[in-house]
């Protein structure tokens, strides 16, 4: 996270502030406004009201801002956290100052997701608040859902449980597939001696067949005569 020099002191209604010190209440505002003209064309006020002036105060200053860079700044009893997006959008949020980080950038992030989802580049071209109507209730549930930090921390823990199994699944596929490989070399290395063994088979079968027999020299020359003169005679 990087942080932004504190604006010139925009403020919020002292409702807020009270809320804040009481712990009742976490998140108090979102908006999304463009860069080139910091017109704001969508924002919703969650637990008290805001003063739409000190937005603009902020959104006036000369802010060099990284795309996907989330920008954090203290402002009396508050934080704010902005995200610039590639289209030169800036996501707004204001939190009480001991909001948790990560919750904050998590926010950021699904509230870019949704917004960009179902406004698309009409807020490239919309007028002020021209897409609060239409965004009221989605920014109404991004707000409710980051303003309860118990449940969000419950759903951080079952989600850490929920990715522990995944990767314990994980590891057993690959055991498997690792275990299904040894079987498969197993396999084939017993159909190769399978096939070894046959061919020995028919060398066994053939050789009990056909016996050696043995070795018939020829006859000498001076002994073809005595054969032939009986083999004649025989005729």
């Amino acid at each position: 996270p990087t942080s932004l020099p504190p604006p010139p002191h925009p403020t919020l209604h002292r409702e807020r502030a009270m809320a804040s010190q009481a712990g009742a209440n976490n998140v108090f505002y979102v908006g999304v406004a463009r860069l080139a003209d910091r017109v704001i064309v969508a924002n919703h006020s969650y637990n008290v009201s805001t003063n739409a002036e000190s937005v603009k105060t902020v959104l006036r200053q000369q802010m060099n801002m990284r795309p996907g860079t989330i920008y954090n700044f203290d402002v009396s009893d508050t934080t704010w956290h902005l995200k610039g997006d590639d289209a030169g959008r800036v996501f707004i949020l204001i939190t009480q100052s001991q909001y948790p980080l990560r919750f904050a950038h998590q926010c950021l992030e699904e509230f870019e997701t949704v917004f960009v989802a179902k406004a698309g580049d009409r807020s490239m071209r919309e007028n002020e608040n021209g897409l609060t109507r239409m965004m009221s209730s989605t920014l109404a549930k991004l707000c409710a859902k980051y303003d309860n930090l118990e449940e969000l921390d419950q759903l951080t823990a079952l989600n850490v449980k929920v990715n522990n199994v995944k990767l314990t699944m994980q590891d057993n596929v690959r055991q498997a597939l690792e275990g299904t490989h040894k079987i498969e070399a197993l396999e084939k290395s017993a159909e190769e001696l399978q096939a070894q063994a046959g061919v020995f088979k028919k060398q066994v079968s053939f050789i009990l067949i056909f016996p050696r027999c043995p070795i018939i020299r020829p006859l000498s020359n001076d002994l073809y005569p005595l054969i032939r003169i009986p083999q004649i005679i025989n005729l």
